[in-house]
């Protein structure tokens, strides 16, 4: 018997880690939102302009080690989303943070095209809904 109820899903959340000269101080208040909302975190890289963001990404794992979190660590963007997309099940939700409304980003001071958007759409059919704030 259906009784309406949908199954709880879990929230994955992409997180960057970079720009530690422009937002140092914004890292551990996300840090602290990813901890109370999100049950999987994938740690990964935004912009790096001529920053090495495994170093960041170590400063951040080390708040994440003192949590009882559930995380990965994946440096690179487009693989990190891969892996949040590919691992979510039915009701799951997987937030993308940062890149939304980007259509470049800077890495080693070259600028790339990047959208993560068009990254998304690479892994679903057109019947995929996609908000991008």
């Amino acid at each position: 018997m259906k009784t309406g109820v949908q199954e709880k899903g879990i929230v994955f959340l992409v997180f960057w880690a970079t720009w530690w000269q422009h937002d140092h101080w914004k890292r551990p208040i996300l840090w602290e939102i990813s901890w109370k909302f999100a049950d999987f975190t994938v740690l990964t890289d935004d912009e790096t302009y001529w920053e090495d963001s495994m170093k960041i990404i170590s400063e951040v794992e080390e708040w994440l080690e003192k949590t009882t979190w559930k995380y990965e660590i994946i440096q690179d963007r487009w693989e990190a989303i891969k892996f949040a997309l590919k691992n979510a099940k039915k009701w799951d939700i997987v937030i993308i943070t940062w890149m939304g409304n980007f259509n470049s980003r800077n890495i080693w001071g070259i600028e790339e095209e990047w959208n993560d958007g068009e990254v998304c759409k690479n892994f679903f059919d057109n019947n995929i809904i996609l908000k991008i704030f």
